[in-house]
């Protein structure tokens, strides 16, 4: 339901580059869900009663999304005929998404099917870090998104010179970051890890391979923006397709 709402709304705040309000209500949202399941645990609530206030809870953002959109962009009008040719590229950018599903989510999968549930546990304990660290690039990354796809509509000959300035640093940060993961994380997992003895967590190998996938991955993220920017997806399509199936094989 709130995505039903919402979603439409973050849209135009994250195409204008306030981020900060999304992240912002939503980091509240959060606390007070997680405050609210506390003080209802606490007291001996039933699942049901706890379940139903964590609803009432996340669907005050549909108010404060709908106040604040309305407030900053009193223009914004619903009931309109949608114009429905801007997305008719919907179904390529959804074949997109499923291949990123796919490429992301699959690993697990596969190990706890042909190997055995220790090896996934081993991955699982490595792939958490990355996880995360993937999670703090991406929120960065898409805070400042909004600067290529105001310099790509507005076409005043400086895209290329952004573009190139944004994927420069974008991937300094991640190579610095990523060399100190490698560094770190194999103490980390030694400590996080100790006293399991049914498997050895503490594979030097892996971090290789993780960090060596992150760059990859990471080192193309600014060009794969440019395909959603520049409404690119169905010419891309058959090329994600086929890395969803390369990583399937």
């Amino acid at each position: 339901m709130t995505f039903f709402y919402v979603a439409a709304y973050k849209q135009v705040l994250l195409a204008n580059g306030e981020n900060y309000i999304v992240s912002s209500i939503s980091l509240l949202i959060y606390v007070l869900s997680s405050l609210a399941k506390i003080l209802l645990m606490y007291n001996g609530f039933n699942i049901v009663i706890l379940q139903a206030v964590y609803c009432i809870v996340h669907c005050a953002q549909i108010l404060m999304f709908t106040f604040v959109t309305k407030l900053k962009y009193p223009w914004l009008k619903q009931h309109k005929n949608p114009d429905m040719s801007v997305l008719s590229q919907r179904s390529a950018f959804m074949i997109h998404e499923f291949s990123s599903t796919v490429f992301s989510s699959t690993d697990a999968f596969v190990l706890s099917t042909f190997c055995n549930l220790m090896i996934t546990s081993v991955y699982s304990v490595y792939n958490m870090v990355f996880v995360a660290l993937n999670s703090l690039i991406n929120s960065v990354n898409n805070g400042l998104n909004f600067i290529l796809g105001h310099s790509y509509v507005k076409n005043d000959g400086n895209y290329e010179t952004i573009h190139d300035a944004y994927d420069s640093l974008y991937i300094a940060i991640v190579f610095a970051l990523f060399s100190v993961a490698y560094i770190l994380i194999c103490p980390f997992i030694k400590i996080y890890t100790a006293g399991i003895t049914d498997i050895e967590y503490v594979d030097y190998k892996l971090p290789i391979l993780f960090v060596i996938i992150q760059l990859l991955s990471c080192g193309r993220a600014t060009s794969a923006r440019l395909i959603t920017i520049a409404g690119h997806a169905r010419l891309t399509q058959l090329r994600s397709v086929l890395e969803a199936a390369i990583n399937l094989i």
